[in-house]
């Protein structure tokens, strides 16, 4: 796939799934199921999807998910077979007027627990909060503040940046050192890149961290990282005065080049970049307005993170306020809320992926047109559906018909997607041949896969 034809579009969402006081904070994807975290009227929340199309809300369980003031998960990733949150939770008594740091885990994206708060991890004299998350191989990272660490009598710095690490997402250790704000987060088998206000980060094991003078953007506010095949790809705002939207490369995350986006800012329109993320068919990062609400969105894509263009939509982004985006095998799927922050029950999804065009109409599929043309057997790729072809050369077969359209007549522009069976999913070539495409690969009937 093409990163630049993919269209996005926004979901129809169901109003008992995703209901008034729902806040959308951040997705992530494994390789079977994708999981949103965030928040419904003060208490965490989490809902999770197979397809990217539709969804479920975790059902609520007041002891993971509830007490008695506000609860929020700001920040999730997939981990082994199931997933791991962050956010902030707040006891609501006198002993702890503020926020404290909180984690839950999920063995498969369903079933949640809450690690039980640790005082000296998760809390303090001050506010403690947690922005972003990244796992390795072996190690989870998460990247935050701690209002009253000891680095905050420096007056260079508001706040601590706060770490926390773990090897299996229960047992949790904490360190805090000062030097500006670490928002955002990646992780790559060479380590962790950190990016945010004032700097950029990189630590080899998550636990001993180096701030780096990345160059141009080192007085930037960067809020999204991704790891590329090549190294790292960051978003945000550069360094003032000018402080426009921008995207910077990096092979280690210590020397960074800025990109080309061919998206100019024109008179009335501005959007800050939010986040970025790698699928099989390229990188798309999206931006939307400021935390008072100020500003567009936009969904911008990449074959390789050198050059920007705007992505393809089915309808208007700007009053989609975008916040977070993950990759779903080659497709992607963002999250977002209304334009004004502080309105709630407006949540709303973006995705690239299609549903199935194969999936029967309420009255039953028509009964197909009588084909005088030469033709094969039917393939037995997707069981149930009579898909009509004809062999055009040894092993290569042209598509005609999936049993209710006449496929062969249709534009030549790009593979048709006819729908999918387990990890396959087959399409139509321009050409009419039979295309095979899965996570790992794709070929054509009779051709050896290739990534």
């Amino acid at each position: 796939l093409d990163v630049r034809e993919l269209e996005w579009r926004p979901l129809d969402l169901d109003e008992a799934t995703f209901g008034p006081g729902a806040r959308l904070a951040d997705i992530a994807a494994s390789d079977s199921r994708l999981a949103i975290g965030g928040s419904v009227d003060g208490n965490a929340a989490v809902w999770t999807s197979t397809d990217g199309l539709e969804w479920e809300r975790v059902p609520h369980d007041d002891e993971v998910f509830g007490g008695p003031a506000d609860q929020e998960i700001k920040a999730i990733v997939p981990w082994r077979d199931g997933f791991v949150a962050a956010g902030e939770v707040n006891p609501g008594s006198d002993f702890h007027p503020q926020r404290v740091a909180a984690v839950w885990v999920s063995m498969d994206g369903t079933d949640w627990t809450r690690v039980p708060h640790d005082e000296k991890v998760f809390g303090g004299k001050g506010r403690q909060e947690m922005f972003d998350m990244a796992a390795s191989d072996d190690r989870l990272v998460i990247v935050g503040f701690d209002e009253e660490g000891p680095c905050c009598s420096d007056a260079r710095a508001d706040h601590d940046i706060a770490v926390w690490t773990s090897h299996d997402g229960s047992d949790w250790t904490q360190q805090t050192f000062g030097g500006g704000e670490m928002l955002a987060l990646a992780g790559a088998a060479e380590g962790f890149v950190g990016v945010g206000h004032r700097g950029m980060w990189t630590s080899s094991d998550g636990l001993q961290w180096e701030r780096e003078d990345p160059g141009e953007p080192r007085h930037a506010l960067l809020l999204g990282v991704a790891p590329t095949p090549g190294g790292f790809v960051a978003v945000g705002l550069g360094s003032p005065p000018d402080e426009l939207p921008g995207a910077w490369t990096s092979s280690d995350g210590a020397d960074w080049t800025p990109t080309e986006v061919a998206a100019p800012l024109r008179l009335g329109e501005w959007w800050m970049p939010q986040d970025v993320a790698l699928a099989g068919s390229g990188l798309a990062q999206v931006g939307g307005p400021n935390p008072y609400g100020d500003g567009t969105s936009t969904i911008l894509v990449s074959e390789d993170g050198r050059s920007w263009v705007p992505g393809v939509t089915s309808a208007p982004v700007s009053d989609a306020h975008l916040r977070k985006v993950t990759a779903f095998g080659d497709h992607f799927v963002a999250i977002g809320s209304a334009r004004n922050p502080w309105e709630d029950g407006q949540a709303g999804i973006w995705t690239t992926l299609e549903p199935s065009e194969l999936s029967p109409e309420a009255d039953g599929p028509a009964e197909p047109e009588p084909d005088e043309r030469d033709t094969t057997a039917t393939l037995d790729l997707l069981p149930g559906v009579e898909l009509v072809t004809e062999e055009v050369e040894p092993g290569a077969y042209r598509v005609l018909g999936d049993g209710v359209r006449d496929v062969s007549v249709l534009p030549a522009e790009k593979p048709r997607y006819l729908g999918g069976v387990m990890d396959t999913n087959i399409a139509a070539g321009p050409d009419g041949s039979v295309w095979l495409f899965g996570w790992d690969g794709f070929c054509r009937l009779g051709e050896e896969a290739r990534h």
